[in-house]
């Protein structure tokens, strides 16, 4: 199931780097919406949609992954604080050998994949959030030889991530 996922996703990736959208990070600022969520983007993005996420959104070059687990998913997760959610989301994730770190904050996890059908090399940049109904983990995606000309801007995208008061 997992590379099935993982195949999907980068077929996604594919498709908005050979897009004709142009680069994510020109054009005006647009709020997008979902599940009690609203970041903002450019209007170089689209909403689309991909199994597993509560919203998506990609433009020629950064696919944006929005994922919430809500509270309702176990006893006791309310009671989580941030970081130990992130702890938890590092320790799910340690086949991609993923890093943990503060931004501004905000909890960071990063970490590669390399796709051998495509031989490209992907970089994530995964923030983590607690509303008052869930745990979200925000995710840009990008070619990791775009990454560091890209982060920054995933900085700026992140603490653009607001809730509804009942979210």
């Amino acid at each position: 199931m997992k590379r099935i996922f993982a195949f999907a996703l980068v077929f996604v990736m594919l498709f908005s780097m050979t897009s004709c959208m142009k680069d994510g990070f020109e054009g005006a600022d647009k709020v997008f919406s979902a599940s009690g969520m609203s970041i903002t983007l450019t209007e170089n993005f689209v909403e689309t949609s991909f199994e597993g996420y509560d919203a998506c959104y990609d433009s020629a070059t950064v696919a944006v992954f929005c994922l919430k687990e809500p509270f309702s998913m176990a006893e006791g997760v309310e009671d989580l604080t941030l970081d130990q959610y992130a702890e938890l989301t590092i320790t799910a994730n340690q086949a991609h050998n993923p890093t943990l770190k503060e931004v501004d904050g905000m909890p960071v996890m990063e970490y590669t994949f390399f796709n051998e059908d495509t031989n490209v090399n992907y970089a994530y940049f995964s923030a983590m959030y607690k509303s008052g109904d869930a745990f979200w983990a925000i995710q840009f995606a990008c070619d990791a030889e775009l990454y560091d000309a890209h982060e920054e801007t995933f900085v700026k995208w992140a603490k653009s991530v607001v809730f509804d008061a009942a979210a």
